[in-house]
């Protein structure tokens, strides 16, 4: 999973200005100072601003974004790979593709882009020409529009 950070749509104060939202770290810490944009408060490999924009448990190592790949089917030049995840309130997502999962290679999926989270299960089916070759998805999460 790929977190970014895009402009708060007002939905939370950011007092202490580290991109971390007052009231996701007042709930999760009681105060403004244990959490910040690099500090990983979890030691799970996200920092807490990738958390906070994810909305994931900052204190928590299991209740992390999981994206499953439910299935792929192909015929006649077509691909179609459906992926699921549960989403989160006031979150958006992106999802994106890559043949060679390198830096510069992603591109947005056709459909897939600025996705508003509900707090349930988001299913997305992608159809892309198939020529036999791997297709790698990732999601981004942010807050607000993109």
């Amino acid at each position: 999973m790929i977190v970014r950070g895009c402009s708060d749509t007002g939905i939370d104060i950011d007092s202490d200005m580290d991109g971390i939202g007052d009231q996701w770290e007042l709930a999760y810490a009681g105060n403004l100072t244990t959490f910040s944009a690099a500090n990983d408060q979890d030691k799970d490999g996200r920092t807490d601003l990738q958390e906070y924009l994810a909305f994931t448990s900052p204190i928590v190592v299991d209740r992390e974004f999981n994206l499953e790949f439910l299935s792929f089917t192909h015929s006649s030049g077509q691909g179609q790979s459906q992926l699921r995840w549960l989403s989160k309130p006031n979150r958006r997502y992106d999802v994106e593709q890559s043949s060679t999962l390198m830096v510069g290679s992603w591109s947005p999926s056709a459909g897939s882009s600025n996705l508003s989270g509900t707090g349930g299960l988001i299913t997305r089916t992608i159809t892309n020409p198939y020529s036999g070759g791997k297709l790698f998805f990732r999601v981004e999460a942010g807050i607000g529009d993109r």
